[in-house]
């Protein structure tokens, strides 16, 4: 049988805002390049969606971002900026 994954719409509920408040955060931070913000954005989504489904009674959005942060180390505009000047 294939993988089947059912989420109830309170939990979809709490996943969407777990995801924007997190989102916001990592926003503030100002450590997304514009244009890997839609993957970015991707990313934090399979973050959130594994830790809720590893503990979904944590605080998803603060261990999102420290998740997310902790493994975008090659993330800042000034990274990217310096690759595109050395191309």
């Amino acid at each position: 049988m294939p993988f089947k994954s059912v989420v109830s719409s309170d939990d979809l509920e709490k996943l969407r805002s777990a995801f924007e408040k997190a989102w916001i955060e990592i926003e503030a931070l100002k450590r997304v390049p514009l244009p890997r913000a839609l993957a970015e954005r991707d990313r934090l989504g399979h973050i959130v969606f594994v830790i809720w489904g590893a503990d979904p009674d944590c605080d998803l959005p603060t261990k999102a971002v420290e998740r997310y942060l902790a493994s975008a180390h090659h993330l800042s505009p000034e990274s990217d900026l310096a690759k595109s000047q050395d191309s």
